[in-house]
């Protein structure tokens, strides 16, 4: 025990544990001169404190989204919020700068957004549907290539004594590095 007191007192003296403490503390001891209303009546302050949370005597708020506060006549517009104001224990997920609350506009309901999801998708499925048929591996719409001497009707084994057909002269040659087979 007493070597583990020795090291503690070692890396508390000579490390930046020690600054890292009293710049953390040191918060603590700005406080402004006004207090908040919930602070004034101690009837609110009892009814907001839920030992639950473990907040402490902060005032339990309400879940309500930052979204839903009018646009304008607050001190600071880019949060809504007024300077006085306690901030929620969530306030991270609760501001302005979060995804849309989908409370906050209530335009639609589920069944609504549901059915413009389905209208979506069976819009795009029709659409790769007609690209499918229309775009079939079947169609080409490049030209055939075409190659000189008939198609290379000699060069890829032909009969030099036989005169080449329809099928010889549509034939598909295929090129594999240069070198022409059949």
């Amino acid at each position: 025990m007493a070597a583990f007191l020795r090291t503690r007192t070692v890396l508390t003296r000579f490390s930046s544990f020690q600054s890292f403490t009293s710049i953390r503390s040191a918060a603590t001891w700005w406080r402004s001169g006004k207090k908040s209303q919930i602070e004034e009546d101690p009837e609110k302050l009892a009814a907001a404190i839920d030992p639950g949370l473990r907040l402490g005597d902060y005032p339990v708020l309400p879940w309500r989204s930052a979204q839903e506060n009018a646009p304008y006549g607050w001190w600071d517009n880019q949060d809504r919020r007024d300077k006085e104001t306690p901030l929620h224990e969530e306030d991270d997920a609760l501001n302005v700068w979060m995804y849309d609350a989908v409370e906050a506009n209530g335009k639609y309901t589920r069944g609504q957004a549901l059915a413009h999801l389905m209208i979506m998708f069976s819009l795009l499925g029709g659409l790769f549907y007609l690209s499918v048929l229309y775009d079939a591996p079947s169609r080409n719409p490049a030209v055939p290539r075409q190659f000189p001497y008939n198609n290379l009707y000699l060069e890829r084994g032909g009969d030099p004594n036989k005169e080449p057909d329809e099928k010889d002269l549509t034939a598909r040659v295929a090129e594999t590095y240069g070198e022409i087979t059949s």
